[in-house]
């Protein structure tokens, strides 16, 4: 589902989480908000890839959007998968959308997601 609009209540910090992953999966910037949520330090996600972190049963569905993503030609889609937490597995409510080059071919060159709300699982399964 593409939504085109955020609302205020959609943003629960100042600072949302947010992650700005290469072509390759890896890491190429995380803010100090997504390094808190994701419970590791920047040295150790620099080596890793987004997909090490996604649910494996929402890698596909987070694949798919990226590939959305590109067909939009930087419009966001919003969209809510399962991620692995050093404190276990939150479902987030996310933002993605395709960072092009500056350069007159504007080519992309990376995906941007920003995590509107993050659910503790625990708390959905109660």
């Amino acid at each position: 589902m593409v939504d085109t609009k955020i609302t205020a209540t959609e943003i629960l910090q100042d600072t949302p989480p947010l992650f700005v992953i290469d072509f390759e999966g890896g890491f190429m910037k995380v803010n100090s908000t997504g390094i808190e949520l994701l419970g590791y330090e920047w040295w150790f996600l620099k080596h890793q890839l987004l997909t090490d972190f996604i649910h494996p049963l929402d890698i596909k569905k987070v694949l798919w959007a990226v590939r959305a993503m590109l067909r939009l030609q930087g419009r966001s889609l919003y969209f809510r998968f399962r991620l692995k937490v050093m404190s276990g597995i939150d479902l987030v409510w996310t933002k993605g959308h395709v960072l092009y080059t500056q350069s007159p071919d504007l080519r992309p060159f990376a995906v941007q997601f920003v995590i509107r709300k993050p659910y503790p699982l625990k708390k959905i399964m109660e």
